[in-house]
């Protein structure tokens, strides 16, 4: 895939890794949220099928701005060839029906992508980079997320990032498959 030089120096970014780049979403990104965040395959299960409205977004949006303060939120994932492969989110908090020792640090980790740049390993590498950063600048102890069963290719990600599969649990449309990922083994094994 050819690519323009120099497109890395037009929007700053925060966290690099081999092929790409995450830096914070904001409000300018609102056509490119929209639009990922609208996605068939991204709607079936971030949103259970539903049609997410430009309010909605905004609204997405405007959480993030309190969020980015805490050095969380949603992430704009870009690559070599443009500025917006996808979207990544950290959101404070543990997945559904699980417990959490109150000294464990624990965020919810998101990934969508842009349906060109599926299978490519591009959201591995944004996971990992988002553990990372969530061990060594936010002091996480954990990542975790959660999966509706259907979704095979999200779980095999999950996988190869590290996450191990914890349990189920009933979810609004599919049975839920819930991942962690310990942040001590994740950055042992990126260092």
């Amino acid at each position: 895939m050819e690519c323009s030089a120099g497109f890395e120096r037009r929007r700053p970014h925060n966290l690099t890794f081999a092929g790409g780049y995450l830096r914070p979403a904001g409000k300018h990104d609102f056509e490119d949220v929209l639009r990922i965040l609208r996605y068939l395959h991204v709607r079936r299960y971030l949103s259970d099928g539903r049609l997410l409205s430009s309010g909605d977004v905004v609204s997405l949006l405007d959480q993030n701005a309190d969020l980015r303060a805490q050095g969380l939120g949603l992430w704009i994932i870009g690559n070599e060839c443009t500025q917006t492969a996808g979207l990544a989110a950290l959101e404070p908090g543990q997945v559904e029906n699980t417990t959490r020792p109150a000294t464990e640090k624990t965020c919810i980790a998101y990934v969508a992508l842009e349906p060109q740049y599926l299978g490519r390993g591009l959201a591995t590498k944004a996971l990992a980079a988002l553990a990372l950063y969530g061990r060594k600048t936010l002091g996480l102890d954990k990542l975790c997320a959660a999966v509706d069963q259907p979704n095979h290719a999200a779980r095999q990600m999950l996988r190869r990032a590290g996450f191990f599969r914890i349990g189920t649990v009933p979810g609004p449309l599919h049975e839920r498959s819930l991942y962690d990922l310990a942040l001590a083994n994740a950055v042992a094994r990126t260092d």
